[in-house]
């Protein structure tokens, strides 16, 4: 007794093996294939519209931060608290360096870091 169906394989332009979502496809009518592509479509932009508005906000958010005389460590810990970036660095590269004035009022978290390395290159400059 067997119980396998033997169903005609349909072919491609060039003689391959269609899979079935594209024999699905070729048997579908043409409203729905457009329908299908325009579901489709709206899936992708909603996606990428979503990554944008998270990225943006991520991006805007401006801090204040007053931090005298500390460890990199510590300002990198509350860039940490206050926002949701995270920061990797290893600690043996860090406890040789000088310790750090940074004061700022409602910068992102990217101009906070430039401010501290521009000033940081100028003093490795004028030494």
């Amino acid at each position: 007794m067997k119980f396998f169906y033997n169903a005609p394989v349909e072919r491609g332009a060039f003689g391959e093996a269609m899979p079935f979502a594209n024999r699905l496809m070729l048997s579908l009518p043409q409203n729905i294939k457009t329908l299908l592509l325009g579901v489709k479509l709206t899936a992708l932009l909603v996606l990428i519209t979503c990554f944008q508005v998270g990225a943006k906000s991520a991006d805007a958010q401006k801090l204040s931060i007053s931090f005298r005389n500390g460890s990199l460590e510590k300002l990198f810990s509350v860039i940490e608290k206050k926002t949701p970036y995270v920061f990797f660095y290893d600690v043996a590269v860090l406890k040789g360096t000088h310790p750090v004035t940074v004061e700022m009022t409602e910068a992102s978290v990217e101009e906070i870091l430039r401010g501290f390395v521009e000033r940081a290159v100028s003093r490795i400059l004028d030494t």
